[in-house]
This record gives C-alpha cells, structure tokens and sequence, in this order.
C-alpha cells in the first residue's frame, strides 16, 4: 500500500477525504499513464509527460502534481490528476508516492475500472482518428 506523506495528512483536508492506493492499484495507473502516452503520441506525433503536462478530455483527465498547493489550499480547489468515470486520483509528487483515490473499491471493481479506462482510450484513439481524417 502506498503511505499517505506525513505532509498530506497534517496539511491536506483532501487526504482525509480519501483513500489510500494499494500497491496492485499503482501498477495499474502506471500503466494506464503509459497507454494515455502512446496514444496521446500516435494521435499527435509528440511526446507527451504527463508527471509534467497536462491532458484534459471529455471522458479522463491527467494533470500533474501542483506545485502550487500548501496547507493553505481550499480543498475545494485541488484538482485531482487523474480522473475517469467518477473516479479521482491524487498523488504527491509523482504517481505511486502518496497516492490516494476517491474511492474505497475491491481489487475486482478496481480491474473493472481499469479495463473501463483503457478501452475508453483505445476508442478515444480510433474516434479521433477517423474524425481527422483528410
């Protein structure tokens, strides 16, 4: 399981408000991070770093850490970095340190929801793709 940093949770309203990413749960939005990047570069032939840029669209959203938040921040205004399907992720720093989700699911639901993210992005592709098309 992946700790809440010491930081989020004297600080972070929004790390009580949560729950903390189990390790299997990690491995499965790295890999979703890796797929958003392949697919972000066969539609727009440039690399995309999303521990650094930002990915927005109507079904998911990927946003990196803001350094701008301190223990001063509205809950209410912190924007998580991953998003699908009613699902937040937020993490400190980077993806895999201080990771925490919105939601307190089995491993099954968990892999339901993965399957669910990559398909809708495997079809985020193929739409843009044939709306693009000279």
């Amino acid at each position: 399981m992946t700790k809440i940093e010491l930081w989020q949770l004297i600080f972070s309203q929004k790390s009580m408000q949560t729950y903390s990413a189990e390790d299997y749960l990690v491995a499965l939005l790295k890999d979703i991070v890796q797929d958003a990047s392949t697919v972000f570069w066969n539609i727009h032939q440039k690399e995309i770093n999303l521990d650094t840029d930002e990915w927005i669209e109507e079904k998911f959203q990927f946003r990196p850490y803001d350094w701008n938040q301190d223990w001063k921040t509205d809950v209410s205004k912190i924007i998580p970095n991953i998003c699908f399907s009613w699902v937040e992720i937020n993490y400190y720093k980077y993806l895999g340190r201080g990771t925490t989700t919105n939601k307190n699911w089995s491993p099954d639901q968990w892999v339901r929801w993965y399957n669910k993210f990559k398909r809708s992005l495997i079809q985020f592709e193929k739409n843009y793709k044939k709306q693009n098309i000279l």
